[in-house]
């Protein structure tokens, strides 16, 4: 007789064998959770720092040195860092390498291949991996993706809210000043519709929808705002002006005076630096590493915390807030001590451009840079 027919003849073997097998695999078991556990914890020992915002999302996030994560694996691991759905995608929107051979990324989150408004992360890295990511990832589910009003259907819509007298796309003279200003002979005042998705904020719901924004320029009165309305019933879901003169208090890390309250002011993008000091416009603009002033954009942010953690082009921007903050003083300062109302003592505005490059050639600076 064979070693294995005597446990099968033995009742008291066999049972032996039963609570020797369960056992090892109980062991087995345990053995798996626990390696499961170590890869778990190494993968969130992977971080050096995490910063959430206040709804508990990711907003800032400082990795490990690893030769591993590549940046152009960044729209993968932002997925899976994030715990984004199948229907979320992020879209490399620009690229650049700073003077320190840092390599900065901006990434749109898309759904369902609609672009989700404000919902921007920035990746950043050197030698062609990740060390930081931070930005804003709003949860988008079950917003609708497909418009029942066209563009023109819409744009009446926005029109009807405004109710100007005149627009400037209807006067030649504001034509020909937008052509002449960006150097383009097609430029026009005339709305061009965006499909996006955004939140109802004037309805009050707060849900993800789906609208046709514009820009509507008006002559009389002269007024910039941004209308967007809902993509299926008409109704505007937000109103943003782009012309406030409200100063808005602004929470400054900057990068070589640590932390300061600066002002900046509220606009169709969110808080910019532009603000109002003592009767004198300071305005800090973007000139997004060229020389043409004409194109500069904003330094803007979705709130009014201009720091590591609250601000997705914290790590590139920064010193943004070191201009800003660096114009006030001058400011204050003939004010103070000269008693002069800016520079020229007759109100002079104080605009200031970061990011400025030529390519090394000699720039021309504007009367008021």
């Amino acid at each position: 007789m064979m070693a294995s027919d005597i446990f099968i003849l033995n009742p008291g073997n066999f049972f032996k064998l039963l609570i020797m097998k369960r056992s090892y695999i109980s062991l087995l078991t345990a053995m798996l959770i626990f390696f499961c556990q170590i890869r778990t914890y190494g993968q969130e020992n992977d971080t050096l720092e995490i910063q959430k915002n206040e709804t508990g999302k990711i907003s800032f996030i400082r990795l490990k040195p690893n030769p591993g994560r590549k940046m152009n694996d960044a729209a993968q691991l932002l997925n899976k860092i994030l715990k984004a759905t199948r229907d979320d995608e992020w879209k490399l929107i620009k690229e650049n390498t700073d003077e320190l051979s840092i390599t900065h990324r901006r990434y749109q989150q898309y759904y369902k291949g609609i672009m989700v408004e404000n919902a921007e992360y920035l990746v950043h890295g050197k030698n062609g991996t990740i060390d930081i990511m931070n930005g804003d990832f709003p949860e988008v589910s079950n917003a609708p993706i497909a418009a029942k009003l066209f563009e023109a259907e819409a744009l009446l819509k926005a029109l009807a809210f405004v109710k100007a007298q005149k627009y400037k796309w209807e006067d030649s003279a504001y034509e020909n000043f937008i052509k002449n200003r960006l150097n383009d002979k097609n430029a026009s005042y005339y709305p061009k519709g965006e499909l996006l998705i955004t939140k109802d904020y004037l309805q009050g719901s707060k849900l993800f929808k789906l609208a046709w924004k514009f820009s509507i320029s008006s002559a009389v009165p002269d007024n910039e705002q941004l209308i967007y309305v809902d993509a299926n019933n008409g109704t505007i879901l937000n109103n943003i002006p782009q012309i406030l003169d409200v100063n808005t208090p602004v929470n400054a890390q900057t990068r070589y005076s640590g932390n300061l309250a600066i002002t900046g002011d509220t606009y169709a993008g969110g808080i910019r630096l532009n603000e109002t000091r003592n009767g004198v416009n300071i305005h800090t603009w973007n000139a997004n590493n060229q020389p043409n002033y004409a194109a500069a954009i904003e330094f803007n942010n979705n709130n009014a915390n201009f720091t590591a953690a609250n601000w997705p082009a914290f790590a590139q921007d920064q010193p943004a807030l070191d201009a800003h903050w660096g114009a006030e003083m001058v400011l204050d300062y003939w004010r103070v001590v000269h008693n002069r109302n800016s520079l020229n003592n007759a109100g002079l505005s104080l605009t200031g451009y970061v990011h400025y490059f030529d390519g090394g050639a000699p720039g021309v600076w504007p009367n008021n840079a």
